[in-house]
């Protein structure tokens, strides 16, 4: 299994997963979970990402991609995209899950997370599918997440994202450190995280990339200055002084973390670049 999700920002959407595959129930390795697709035809765009059978799951990526792919001009609407992946969902369930040997038993499991963005409309959509239904995200609703650390994961991120409409940087930290504690406490989710962003006029992106690689960093120190805050100001017995002494001693834990993050960087100033390129790698056009 693992953890796969859609986070709703201002200017668009950010599609994220942890980065670990499983091959059966021994073997695990480092692998993207996240697909972006352009097509020749049209202007459409189409990120998945999922949870469940690395196989069955890619296979299952590909045929709804190459379903929208092959579209005619008259149903590049919303609605056209929409049952055309929604279709191919279905068929693909019922050709190879719905039949397979061992779905009585839970397996395999296929569950993605979709942006879709239609260049016809100017309008990007979020779908994740339960089985072979496929479902619209309300544009209020800011988050879909799928996969073992799901639930979890939501219960982190629903209180720290209270609309839609957060700035990308903010609804980055929420979702990386909401798949963090996801990884760090639920057996299944992989380590590491991939993230790219599909916005609102359809350019899929390494927009965070950086500002994501901060977060992991800064959670720990910050988490565990605040655990220890919390106590002692719930002991009414604790000095004034102390508590002030605590208080300080965060700030220059925070201050002292982000001088770093600051200095490391400026160093890395060929990160972005790199990340534009393996962005632009991974987009497959059909």
């Amino acid at each position: 299994m693992t953890i796969a999700a859609g986070f709703r920002f201002a200017k668009g959407i950010v599609i994220c997963a942890d980065t670990e595959i499983s091959h059966g129930s021994e073997l695990k390795t480092r692998g993207s979970k996240i697909f972006p697709y352009t097509f020749r035809k049209s202007d459409n765009r189409l990120v998945f990402t999922f949870s469940g059978d690395v196989a069955y799951s890619k296979m299952c990526t590909q045929a709804m991609a190459h379903a929208v792919a092959v579209l005619p001009p008259n149903k590049w609407s919303v609605a056209g995209i929409y049952a055309a992946l929604a279709d191919e969902l279905f068929k693909f369930y019922d050709k190879y899950i719905f039949k397979h040997p061992r779905y009585s038993y839970g397996e395999p499991q296929v569950n993605l997370i979709v942006g879709a963005w239609c260049s016809e409309e100017k309008r990007l959509n979020l779908y994740e599918s339960s089985e072979a239904a496929l479902v619209e995200v309300s544009d209020t609703e800011p988050v879909a997440i799928t996969g073992s650390g799901s639930t979890f994961s939501r219960y982190i991120a629903k209180p720290l994202i209270p609309h839609e409409h957060m700035p990308l940087a903010d609804v980055l930290t929420v979702a990386v450190y909401a798949l963090k504690e996801a990884k760090d406490n639920v057996p299944g989710c992989g380590k590491g995280t991939e993230l790219i962003t599909l916005s609102n006029d359809g350019e899929i992106g390494s927009l965070g990339w950086l500002h994501s690689a901060d977060v992991e960093k800064f959670a720990d120190s910050f988490a565990t200055g605040v655990r220890h805050l919390f106590v002692e100001t719930c002991d009414l017995s604790t000095p004034d002084e102390q508590l002030k002494q605590r208080f300080e001693m965060l700030w220059v834990i925070m201050q002292s973390t982000r001088s770093y993050l600051r200095s490391e960087r400026q160093k890395d100033t060929g990160f972005p670049a790199l990340i534009e390129h393996m962005i632009k790698r991974k987009i497959t056009e059909l």
